[in-house]
């Protein structure tokens, strides 16, 4: 999908990212360096989840009709991505149940990071503002 949307806006690829971007990069990289499957996914989860839920409820209840999203409001919208999301849910809870306290509290602490950064990189992106998405938390 974002490759799709570089070629066809015309994006610069090579352009450095914003320090949002380098924060919430960094912040998934140490989940996932923690080597803790259960962490990562939760570190991971607020992207694969929010994604869903704004393409689903676009898809469903907008015209798309000349929308230059149209192609990503349907990828991440569509009943395949929200089937496959769904499967994501079961496993996380399913694992949730099955770590021990510390590990839920890590997954927890990472989530609700991992959201606040969601928050921020849309916020920065609609402002480009990134002392005020950074500020936000």
């Amino acid at each position: 999908m974002h490759q799709l949307l570089i070629e066809q806006y015309g994006i610069d690829s090579t352009a450095l990212p914003s320090r949002v971007t380098l924060e919430y990069y960094s912040h998934t990289q140490k989940a996932l360096d923690a080597g803790v499957k259960e962490v990562t996914l939760a570190a991971m989860l607020p992207c694969l989840w929010l994604y869903n839920c704004v393409g689903y409820d676009i898809l469903h209840n907008a015209n798309l009709e000349g929308n230059p999203y149209k192609d990503w409001i349907a990828a991440y919208g569509d009943e395949e991505y929200t089937a496959g999301m769904n499967r994501v849910l079961e496993i996380i809870d399913k694992w949730a149940a099955t770590v021990d306290d510390d590990v839920l509290s890590k997954m927890d602490e990472v989530f609700i990071e991992a959201a606040w950064f969601e928050y921020a990189f849309w916020d920065y992106g609609y402002t480009g503002d990134e002392e005020r998405a950074l500020g936000v938390h």
